[in-house]
């Protein structure tokens, strides 16, 4: 299919209702997806030149704008977010520019009838090749007075037509600006079908990077993923560096990158016999790997280090894993106490990995307890909560002859381990094995977790103790738990960042005290090594929730 027909022949009566009634199947049909990463999408239009609020109002809440660019005055308006047009500073490309031509003749009499059909007569070819380096976005084209003297009409047409999605943390003037100047953004011929919830993402060891980011390849810490997702199907374009590298007839691609350079996904849809372009995005740069700087193993000389330390029996051969050691802060006395639970999706990890996080804590005054525990897929679910729930009455239980309050216990875990922490804190039944409640538990950090573990394929439970529902935190959510800090980061793995808000939620509307932490800048990994340093967001907050 190729752009064939001119603007003339689109405006013909049967053409025009031709697309309107398959505009009308893709509303019917068109996927709903939830934000599973870290983005809101906002709908935002960059006006030709300055109009005033009271103009533009209801054309964008027709359209679903959220986001005004080059509005006479700046502010939000009835939940419209008007902006003055980016600075001299932002490097942006209009990527559709001009329509090519017009139909004088024709297009008002078809623009009363069918106005988005009608002045979607007029293709928008995107400019070639797009600029390296530079934003996309969509400048808005309004109907010249002779196609519609009514400028609500005239504004709702040109907001529905070319369309900037911009993807930003919060609905604030200082979060779109920066995501727009990042290039978290894709362009669309929303009157075509509405394209929110469209994805661009690269999936790596390190995390999930979106549109606009930038992401390591080495080929020594696994491969990266390029998928793209649309609410139709279309025809799906890879291209890097401008030159198309893979396509599909569907609602989604999915691409193993080998070189490096900027990837967008470009989509088309067919249309009458058409091939009609739809969504451009900006650039997801695949770039050399980067080190990330461990911090120091050494154990400072004011930590007692004590490794090795069992917490209960079991069989012999796993006789390592039932062990745990502590980071104590030498010569202090009652100091509160955090017992973290290492990630590795339920089959990986150990105790002796953690030393620079059980160093930085232990020097700040808090004592540390980290234990291992037995991994699947040898031990299905329930022998890791298990093992947790015995790791943490030994804490209880002997903390105080090693100088720590065993009133002020807190339980803290990474990914997998955030999972087991808060199952142990919901669900009384691992702790009254040794007749302890979660009243033992002061409070609860839970780091980039799964509290759901119900359609998770890997998560492996015993034949003859549950199910993957009663494996799960969020089915125990209820009243009298102790309160929580939930954290998730920037480049989190797919899908956290959905179930760290939603686990939130839950816990909220059971009336348990929960605060949730967006940890920007960090990916799933980079985040916990961060806990080491002297300084971030995440070990600051830690720090502060934990001491007295």
């Amino acid at each position: 299919m190729a752009f064939a027909r001119t603007p003339s022949e689109r405006l013909k009566n049967s053409r025009l209702e031709a697309v309107h009634n398959q505009i009308v199947e893709w509303k019917k049909n068109r996927a709903s997806f939830s934000p599973e990463g870290v983005y809101q999408d906002f709908r935002a239009v960059f006006l030709p030149e300055a109009a005033a609020q009271q103009v533009l109002v209801e054309p964008a809440h027709n359209a679903g704008v959220r986001v005004v660019f080059g509005a006479a005055t700046e502010g939000m308006h009835d939940g419209i977010l008007f902006l003055h047009a980016p600075d001299g500073d932002f490097k942006g490309t209009d990527i559709f520019g001009l329509p090519q031509e017009e139909d004088p003749q024709h297009l008002p009499s078809k623009f009363k009838q069918l106005p988005d059909e009608a002045f979607g007569s007029d293709v928008h070819r995107p400019e070639e090749p797009v600029p390296a380096g530079s934003v996309l976005f969509a400048r808005t084209h309004i109907p010249p007075a002779k196609v519609t003297k009514d400028l609500t009409d005239a504004y709702t047409a040109a907001f529905r037509h070319a369309t900037t999605h911009i993807l930003a943390t919060q609905f604030t003037a200082a979060a779109i600006r920066a995501s727009l100047a990042a290039g978290h953004a894709y362009v669309a011929h929303d009157w075509l079908c509405d394209p929110t919830g469209t994805a661009f993402i690269a999936q790596s060891y390190f995390g999930v990077f979106d549109i606009g980011d930038t992401v390591a390849y080495n080929p020594l810490t696994g491969s990266v993923t390029l998928s793209a997702r649309v609410p139709v199907p279309a025809i799906i374009r890879l291209l890097r560096d401008n030159v198309v590298v893979a396509e599909a007839h569907d609602w989604k691609l999915d691409y193993i990158v080998r070189e490096t350079g900027a990837y967008r996904l470009e989509a088309s849809l067919s249309i009458d016999g058409e091939e009609r372009p739809w969504i451009f995005s900006n650039s997801i740069t695949v770039g050399p790997p980067t080190n990330i700087t461990l911090p120091t193993v050494q154990i400072s000389s004011n930590v007692d280090f004590q490794a090795g330390i069992p917490y209960t029996d079991g069989e012999p051969v796993d006789s390592d894993k039932h062990k745990l050691d502590l980071y104590l802060p030498r010569d202090q006395k009652n100091y509160p106490v955090l017992m973290f639970l290492h990630g590795g999706s339920w089959r990986t990890g150990d105790r002796s990995l953690y030393t620079a996080l059980g160093n930085r804590l232990a020097r700040a005054g808090i004592g540390v307890a980290i234990p291992s525990y037995r991994l699947m897929p040898q031990n299905p679910h329930p022998a890791q909560i298990e093992d947790v729930a015995a790791a943490f009455a030994w804490v209880v239980r002997n903390i105080s002859q090693h100088g720590g309050d065993a009133t002020r216990i807190y339980l803290s875990g990474h990914s997998a381990g955030a999972h087991l922490a808060a199952l142990l804190a919901l669900d009384e039944k691992y702790l009254k094995k040794f007749d302890l409640s979660r009243s033992a538990i002061r409070g609860v950090i839970a780091m980039s977790g799964i509290y759901d573990v119900e359609k998770l394929d890997t998560f492996l439970v015993a034949a003859d103790t549950g199910d993957k529902r009663d494996a799960s935190p969020v089915a125990h959510a209820h009243s009298g738990a102790p309160p929580f800090l939930i954290s998730y980061c920037q480049w989190d793995y797919f899908g956290l960042p959905k179930q760290a808000r939603d686990f939130t939620l839950t816990l909220k509307k059971n009336f348990v005290a929960a605060e949730l932490l967006y940890v920007p800048g960090e990916n799933h990994i980079s985040e916990l090594v961060s806990l080491g340093q002297d300084h971030g967001l995440l070990v600051d907050t830690i720090l502060s929730a934990v001491r007295p």
